[in-house]
């Protein structure tokens, strides 16, 4: 990548937020009756219903076959446990409100398409996006399995529940309703195709279709993204924001580093490692705005600490991970 990829990475992303966030604005002053909540979840509906599925299936198909794929989700699991660990060691002195809700924003990071996947993608290309797909899939079941029932505990003091959050993940995880596990079905399609080598279509017009509709779901995640946007509170936790960007751009950096410099690549590849090290800069997710609604804990604190960590990201970590990427993989040989 040079700067001129640099650039057009971010006019990619940051266009379409920009977009979203005026338009909602124009739209709200000049047309109050207008249902601006039914609009912003249309959009994530149309997304997750008709495109992500379909990309998941198409690039997990795609991949050549690897036993060792299968521990790029154990390395997500691995790298949202040590942000969990850091978080309460950083935040243990704050309100528990605001511990909760720091410790959440710690642990979850952008790993999935709206970050992850698309620098996977910018960086190493379709397989890299195939694999940043595999890597994802802990997620549900660390979110209902582990944080969620934690959070429960630590809110009620009681362990008596855990069974009842098994049963959720469960029930969630099942519920064909839910437009937002299609995602995840799209996952099970596509490694039962990954696992049983059926040959995928040679046709390149579907291949190209395919490469079109990646573009066209990041443009809608951002689109959103600026929509949902609410400018006047990003700057009401900016210490704390300090504290989650060291923890998030620095430090669990650093120790991923020095992790996968003692694994060797007959374990892990020099492509699976590069994934790795790609999602251990990831900023904050926006699950950790969602898990705060949930939970009652502070909405504006996880909103504030999202939005800071993706500019921030996007502005200056994403461009010296340009300039420095390639010492990165000399590192991880």
């Amino acid at each position: 990548m040079n700067i001129k990829d640099i650039i057009s990475m971010q006019f990619l992303l940051l266009l379409p937020l920009g977009i979203g966030y005026l338009l909602k604005r124009v739209i709200s002053l000049q047309m109050q009756t207008v249902n601006l909540d039914r609009i912003s979840k249309g959009i994530l509906k149309f997304n997750l219903i008709f495109l992500e599925p379909l990309i998941v299936v198409w690039f997990i198909w795609k991949l050549h076959f690897s036993i060792n794929t299968f521990f790029l989700p154990f390395s997500g699991l691995i790298l949202v446990v040590i942000g969990f660990f850091l978080g309460m060691l950083f935040f243990r002195k704050y309100s528990k409100r605001n511990f909760l809700t720091l410790v959440v924003i710690s642990s979850l990071a952008n790993h999935g398409y709206t970050m992850g996947g698309v620098m996977s993608y910018f960086f190493l290309g379709e397989e890299g996006l195939s694999k940043s797909l595999i890597f994802i899939s802990y997620f549900y079941f660390y979110l209902y399995g582990f944080l969620f029932p934690w959070i429960h505990i630590q809110k009620e003091k009681t362990a008596q529940n855990y069974e009842n959050f098994v049963n959720i993940f469960i029930s969630h995880l099942f519920d064909f309703k839910d437009y937002r596990n299609y995602p995840i079905y799209g996952l099970f399609v596509g490694l039962a195709l990954f696992l049983m080598q059926i040959p995928i279509p040679k046709v390149d017009i579907l291949d190209f279709f395919m490469k079109f509709i990646v573009y066209v779901s990041i443009v809608l995640y951002y689109f959103h993204l600026g929509w949902v946007l609410v400018v006047r509170k990003m700057f009401l936790y900016f210490k704390e924001f300090l504290w989650v960007g060291f923890i998030k751009f620095l430090l669990l950096p650093v120790l991923v580093l020095g992790i996968l410099n003692f694994i060797p690549s007959s374990f892990l590849s020099s492509l699976d490692k590069q994934i790795i090290v790609m999602m251990s800069f990831m900023p904050s997710a926006v699950y950790s705005i969602i898990t705060s609604s949930l939970f009652s804990l502070n909405r504006d604190l996880s909103s504030s600490i999202f939005v800071l960590t993706t500019l921030f990201f996007l502005f200056l970590v994403f461009p010296l991970l340009v300039l420095f990427w390639e010492e990165f993989v000399l590192l991880l040989r």
